[in-house]
């Protein structure tokens, strides 16, 4: 098992883990919102929880996938062997992390299958699934080994992903249920709809990215401790690639927000902004690409690591 594979996994599960949440705060909290205020009617949000339960479900199908796909390369790397790895499951840190996430992942599958429409405790467990699935990573990754508080600086890794599930997450869900489900409907409401399911996701981004940016300072400090590694150690330049990404979607998503958003209300206009919407979801499919590689990285420098030792901390 080489280190491209290994990242090949984490990736996978990142991008899945975010666009499972991502449905699950589209449904929950954008959706629910848009529906409860009466701005869109009962077919649009049909529509649109059915596109965001095919997300769902497709990033769950993924995620079942890759868990155990992660299990098999922690073993090969450790043991040279597929499963010589189970036994030391229930009682190794990184074993109980993993059952976690695993566990995690069956509670989506299961809850998903009970999903009707806007059913909020099928959403509402299949989101639950999904946190046992971060917290999972957060148990298991840098943040289980931090210098100060490991406790709390589990608490704001896990927060950080789902900072991240709630921004990145929920912009593809936007973009690929909540715009499409309001550009199928009648051409009349086409505009209205596709404006108040926006204006209902802008202040969850918006929230979303402020608690990204604090989370991810607090971690970067933590893993740190000071400016300089920032440019004399791998970990540090990997960081800062994804910093100068992160920057980039920042700025996508205020153009978004500045220019795009007040114009909406045609479909013209809806079209214009799922389009940029599309170009901000890329950069955010780069940063979990930088991130996968990033938590193989030793923070303190250690490059003479071998690689996919080093990636054993995820």
């Amino acid at each position: 098992m080489d280190a491209f594979s290994y990242a090949a996994i984490r990736f996978a599960m990142y991008a899945a883990l975010l666009g499972l949440l991502g449905a699950c705060a589209f449904t929950l909290l954008v959706l629910r919102r848009v529906r409860g205020l009466g701005l869109a009617s009962d077919l649009y949000a049909e529509d649109a929880s059915a596109r965001a339960k095919r997300m769902a479900v497709a990033c769950a199908a993924v995620l079942l996938a890759a868990v155990p796909a992660r299990l098999i390369a922690q073993s090969l790397v450790l043991f040279g062997e597929p499963f010589a790895i189970v036994r030391a499951v229930p009682i190794t840190g990184w074993g109980r992390a993993w059952s976690l996430q695993m566990l995690g992942v069956v509670l989506a599958v299961v809850a998903l299958t009970r999903v009707r429409g806007i059913s909020v405790l099928a959403w509402r467990a299949t989101a639950a699934g999904g946190i046992a699935v971060a917290l999972g990573f957060s148990f298991s990754g840098h943040a289980a080994a931090a210098r100060i508080a490991p406790s709390l600086a589990i608490i704001v890794d896990c927060t950080h992903v789902l900072a991240a599930g709630a921004w990145a997450g929920t912009l593809a869900a936007l973009a690929l249920a909540g715009i499409p489900a309001a550009l199928a409907g009648p051409q009349e409401s086409r505009g209205s709809d596709a404006a108040a399911i926006v204006n209902a996701f802008s202040p969850l981004a918006l929230f979303a990215a402020g608690v990204l940016v604090a989370t991810g300072t607090f971690a970067a400090w933590e893993q740190l401790g000071a400016f300089a590694p920032l440019f004399s150690t791998q970990y540090g330049r990997q960081l800062l690639v994804k910093l100068s990404a992160v920057a980039v979607m920042m700025a996508i998503g205020a153009l978004n927000w500045r220019v795009l958003k007040p114009r909406l209300g045609t479909e013209l206009a809806a079209r214009a902004l799922r389009r940029s919407a599309f170009r901000e979801m890329t950069v955010a499919v780069f940063i979990v690409l930088v991130t996968a590689y990033l938590v193989a990285s030793s923070p303190h420098g250690d490059e003479n690591a071998d690689a996919p030792t080093t990636a054993l901390v995820r």
